[in-house]
């Protein structure tokens, strides 16, 4: 079995629950590097929609997906992250969801 034993993810308890972050820029780059994409301006579009684990669990899985706007279409979603929670995170805990998504990134110049 090819299963890899170790990983760069880094896990976060966080808004009651735990956040895994896979990585926004090696996500970024993997998905610039698809498209071909060489402009210097990159539009990003975030997106956090949940869904319920079971129905007998207050259970919730939250991704956190990216996708690049080319020319007012967007590619395939890319997931940076995801939250695991029995509820709903609210806007201050997504703000700090958010913090550990955008937050390190020296070589990514953010206009927000």
């Amino acid at each position: 079995m090819k299963t890899p034993v170790n990983t760069s993810s880094i896990v976060n308890s966080c808004a009651g629950g735990h956040y895994i972050h896979f990585g926004f820029e090696k996500m970024l780059h993997h998905s610039l590097v698809h498209y071909n994409y060489t402009s210097p301006v990159v539009s990003i579009n975030f997106n956090i929609d949940g869904l319920p684990i079971s129905k007998s669990s207050n259970s919730q899985l939250w991704p956190i997906q990216g996708a690049i706007c080319i020319k007012d279409t967007y590619t395939e979603p890319f997931i940076v992250g995801l939250f695991y929670g029995a509820k709903k995170p609210s806007v201050v805990e997504s703000g700090k969801i958010y913090s550990f998504i955008l937050h390190g990134k020296p070589r990514i110049i953010l206009n927000i």
